[in-house]
């Protein structure tokens, strides 16, 4: 008896980290007939080949794509519109496309301005999940466990496509939540994108300091563990910072305002003034943790 896959063929463009990972949760759970992984890199290609996370490569498009029926792009945000005109010419209107990116808004301007017909079939997606190393040595089958994937459907989305790809991550073990793609931006750029940035900007700090040396010697658990993003992708994270200018600037200028206000309870030694600051702190950080747990038992 044939088994019967969700997808026939699905095409991830991107075999690092993320798109590594889904390649092989779907392969594991056995939610396609073929995985096909596209990268620029030959010695990506190989090693995701050898690894057994995809079940053939190629460093073409117009190879990959006859015959998909998902695509999945995996890439840095900056190479995705491109792709995206790409996809739009090689695949039939039944063929879903999604990506990975972390920001929306730009993608959405871009298929609407210049490949309008696929904006029934292209299904925004951006996975809360991953960690500071990458490279599809870096992957992993239960990266998405429990994780948050939100999606930005517009107004001429296909609910056949959206279903589709609330299915895919469904299926590996995430939940997914919808909305639209400004939101999405606005909320990453202080969710995800700002701690990129604090913790660059952090490191940058102290490697530019007269005692650098003693000072990364001497550093504390506290600054490893809390620039331990900073050792993520950089051009990843350049592309971000360009593509959600507007909203990342938005919360820089927030951090900024309540570092000053920091500095200027610590400059006339308000004790009171920075205790309350610290304890404002520690209880909205407790309150959100318990509000995640709670959401995540609810979960299950």
């Amino acid at each position: 008896m044939s088994v019967r896959y969700q997808f026939e063929k699905i095409v991830i463009v991107g075999v690092g980290l993320i798109g590594g990972s889904l390649a092989r949760v779907v392969k594991h759970k056995r939610i396609a007939g073929i995985v096909v992984g596209v990268t620029k890199s030959r010695e990506s290609l190989e090693k995701a080949l050898k690894l057994g996370v995809i079940d053939q490569g190629t460093n073409s498009l117009g190879e990959a794509l006859p015959g998909a029926d998902l695509v999945v792009l995996a890439t840095p945000v900056k190479t995705l519109e491109r792709q995206l005109g790409e996809v739009a010419t090689l695949t039939s209107d039944d063929c879903t496309v999604t990506d990975v990116g972390s920001v929306k808004a730009n993608l959405v301007e871009a298929v609407a301005s210049g490949f309008p017909s696929m904006l029934t079939r292209f299904i925004p997606g951006h996975p809360i999940a991953g960690r500071e190393s990458s490279g599809v040595e870096a992957s992993s089958a239960d990266l998405f466990d429990g994780r948050n994937v939100i999606i930005t459907p517009g107004d001429q989305s296909s609910f056949r496509h959206i279903e589709r790809v609330t299915r895919l991550w469904e299926s590996v073990g995430a939940q997914v939540l919808s909305m639209s793609a400004a939101d999405h931006d606005r909320i990453l750029a202080w969710t995800s994108h700002l701690p990129h940035a604090v913790a660059f900007a952090l490191v940058n700090a102290m490697a530019n300091h007269a005692e650098s040396e003693v000072l990364f010697d001497l550093a504390a658990g506290g600054f490893y563990d809390f620039t331990r993003i900073s050792s993520s992708d950089p051009v990843m994270w350049r592309d971000v910072s360009l593509t959600n200018k507007a909203a990342l600037l938005e919360a820089i200028s927030g951090y900024k305002a309540a570092l000053d206000e920091l500095a200027k309870l610590i400059s006339s030694g308000d004790s009171a003034g920075i205790e309350q600051y610290f304890r404002q702190s520690r209880d909205a950080r407790n309150l959100g943790l318990k509000q995640k747990s709670l959401e995540q038992k609810s979960r299950k």
